[in-house]
């Protein structure tokens, strides 16, 4: 079964009616359910019959707010329909093997009281349904701030409410597909709010009967609600196509007559419905001539490709001037070759004869091999067609970057959509031009608070309320659980495996908040030792001491924040001894130009990333080692670079008007200079320093980290180094 469920905002508008024709159009839903109707029970007959629906049970609005509407189809049996003033119940037959089960639409009160009143009268009737149900619609509430985007950070006692529900009746949410948020307030710039107010919930018998029952939320114009269509029983179908107009079409002499003759046609009635009925004669007399020509260009393209290899394999007469028509066909079906050379010429020559002559050479099989068992077990090779493009926020450059991405569209053929692309803005740029350049761009959206990748794209001066939907997570996931039926074995797993991972990639380069991290550890605790009777148990031991490594007496729980340092000191280490990487240079290039990155100081305008990875400088340099190679940029009295437990610092004070400063000046002829480092160092530095092995070809030296055998930095040992 299908069903649309949607808070319309007012059935009686002509675009609520056109959006759930096309919707019908599109999906053929046998169940629709409207909330906010706004509108008497004849509005709805009405609707009932443009719509071509065989049932209708209304109820009623009071005044102009509120109203409920079901429509359904003869598809589906409907045993019994029962209602109040917020919910449309109906008892649908279960087909073939399939038990009997109840639809509930539900339109939830904005006032608080009034909705914690209406869930508990959901609760007292839910023994009438069974245990085979679904509540749909419009809840007006969320579960957790990580539903909300924009607007103020709501606390967490104010989700209390709905997750009791949710939590007393074991419903489970049955997720969706598409956009995030079902509701928007359609406010410009800072006071826009997005939250997910719609959903549908079930029983764990009705998720157990449907498994594969999906939500997909559908946007429209008519409403600020996205629509919810629910389908029990997805399967794969061929849905119709919406009609695009291919730019390429206008190249053929045909096309234009055919235009002109469809938009030429007599049509009666009303202006705009004489206007839709042009477009729809344009439109089906150019799906009627792309069949017949089989115009589309990419389908133009492979038959042209598939004539030369069939040409190619063949031994006809004439074969080379075969040949010459094709690939000329190829060319002109192709975008104008002078915008690929426009766009190429721009791309530096980077690749040498040699270079090309060892990429060209035959594949071997041991590097197809080497390749693939490369790929992580759970990772497949996909192009990204992500890409960043920065510049000024001027006129004149958004100029530029539109005949870029223009260029573009006309050399690949692909077009770029603006609906899928954003423009972030610094703090320091004026609103005015802001709003012409996005015009200037074809209308792209500009971005504020979102996330890029999972992380947020603007880190503002609360830190906390940036990172607290790592904590909501953590909740969400945490009250989840049936605790009561763990051991103490499978929680240690649970919060191992699942909860300490969840802030990790946020760790990875940035650093999270100290009450952020206390709190989310406080909620770790409590579910281990759990509660009994809503009560929480006594906490025997306190979580510093469970979060100890275990061969000091602990259970092995992250302690988060030298977690986070651990995690943080990792990408310092890849600035540090990668330096040619883009991350590096840009690093380098704003932060720490000309001295060393120990020395450099973090001022109040660094960004909060970088900041983060300087907070890690402690642990690198506890840690860090630099191995002697010609020993030319070894500093013997500040650089860590004696081998063994300590410091790696010269246990020896630099002697006064010392000029001896690099290792490269204890060495002479290959070997340690033993009568030099007597006059100025200690007999157990001079012992530590001959024990170290002199490179026979007089390599670089290099930083390396000794707590691993490949001398290269991991994160378990920078964790047990910042305990």
């Amino acid at each position: 079964m299908r069903a649309v469920v949607w808070n319309c905002r007012g059935a009686g508008s002509p675009l609520t009616v056109s959006q759930l024709e096309e919707v019908v159009r599109l999906h053929s839903p046998e169940v629709i359910f409207l909330a906010e109707t706004k509108n008497k029970k004849d509005v709805m007959i009405k609707m009932k019959r443009r719509l071509k629906y065989d049932s209708l049970f209304v109820v009623e609005p009071r005044g102009k707010a509120g109203g409920l509407a079901v429509l359904w189809r003869k598809e589906i049996e409907v045993r019994r329909v029962l209602s109040t003033e917020f919910t449309i119940k109906l008892n649908v037959v279960g087909k073939g093997n399939e038990a009997d089960w109840w639809f509930i639409g539900v339109y939830a009160s904005s006032t608080d009281q009034v909705r914690a009143h209406q869930w508990k009268v959901i609760e007292n009737r839910s023994t009438i349904w069974g245990s085979n149900w679904i509540l749909a619609g419009d809840m007006n509430d969320i579960m957790s701030g990580d539903e909300k985007w924009g607007g103020k950070l709501r606390s967490e006692n104010s989700f209390r409410d709905f997750r009791k529900f949710v939590n007393d009746n074991q419903l489970i949410d049955i997720g969706y597909e598409g956009i995030p948020w079902t509701w928007c307030n359609n406010w410009e710039e800072d006071g826009e709010v997005k939250e997910r107010l719609d959903r549908i919930l079930c029983s764990w018998d009705w998720r157990r009967e449907h498994g594969k029952a999906k939500c997909v939320h559908l946007q429209n114009e008519a409403s600020n609600h996205c629509m919810l269509l629910l389908d029990t029983e997805p399967k794969h179908r061929k849905w119709k196509q919406r009609f695009s107009f291919d730019k390429n079409w206008v190249q053929h002499k045909k096309v234009r007559g055919i235009i002109a003759s469809a938009w030429g046609k007599q049509q009666r009635r009303s202006r705009g419905f004489r206007l839709k009925q042009k477009i729809k004669e344009c439109r089906m007399a150019l799906l009627q001539w792309r069949r017949h020509y089989n115009a589309n260009a990419k389908t133009q393209i492979w038959r042209i490709k598939k004539e030369i290899t069939e040409v190619h394999r063949g031994q006809q007469e004439d074969k080379k001037g075969r040949l010459s028509t094709l690939k000329k066909q190829l060319t002109e079906a192709y975008s104008n070759p002078r915008q690929v050379d426009a766009i190429l010429s721009g791309i530096p020559q980077v690749i040498t004869a040699q270079m090309n002559n060892k990429l060209t050479k035959p594949i071997s099989e041991m590097e197809v091999r080497k390749a693939v068992f490369s790929l992580h077990p759970n990772k497949a090779p996909e192009p990204d067609d992500d890409t960043l493009i920065f510049c000024r926020a001027s006129i004149k450059e958004a100029e530029q970057v539109k005949r870029i991405l223009e260029l573009y569209e006309a050399a690949s053929g692909q077009k770029i959509n603006t609906d899928k692309s954003s423009v972030f803005f610094s703090k320091n740029t004026e609103e005015s031009n802001n709003a012409e350049i996005l015009r200037l761009l074809g209308g792209m959206k500009q971005v504020d608070q979102s996330k890029y990748f999972g992380l947020p794209m603007v880190i503002g001066r609360s830190k906390r309320q940036v990172f607290n939907y790592i904590k909501e997570r953590v909740m969400g996931k945490i009250k989840g659980w049936k605790e009561k039926l763990l051991s103490q074995a499978g929680k240690e797993v649970l919060l191992k495996s699942v909860i300490l991972a969840m802030p990790a990639y946020a760790m990875s380069c940035c650093k999270l908040p100290k009450s952020l991290c206390q709190d989310i550890s406080g909620e770790m605790a409590r579910f281990w030792w759990g509660e009994s009777e809503g009560k929480r148990k006594t906490h025997w031991v306190e979580w510093g001491k469970l979060a100890e490594i275990k061969g000091k007496g602990g259970l092995g729980f992250r302690d988060l924040l030298d977690f986070n340092s651990a995690m943080l000191a990792k990408m310092l280490w890849r600035i540090l001894t990668q330096p040619n990487l883009l991350l590096s240079k840009v690093l380098k290039g704003k932060y720490f130009k000309g001295e060393a990155i120990w020395k450099t100081q973090i001022k109040a305008g660094d960004s909060w990333i970088w900041k983060s990875i300087m907070s890690a400088r402690e642990v690198m340099e506890r840690g860090v080692r630099k191995r002697v190679g010609d020993g030319t940029t070894v500093d013997i009295w500040k650089d860590r670079w004696i081998p063994g437990e300590g410091t790696g610092m010269v246990a020896t004070p630099m002697p006064a008007g010392c000029k001896i400063l690099k290792v490269h000046e204890l060495i002479q002829n290959g070997k340690w200079n033993r009568a030099m480092m007597e006059t100025l160092l200690s007999e157990e530095d001079c012992r530590k320093i001959e024990g170290i092995p002199i490179s026979l070809c007089a390599g670089k030296d290099k930083l390396v980290w000794p707590f691993t055998k490949s001398g290269q930095y991991s994160v378990k040992t920078g964790y047990m180094l910042a305990r």
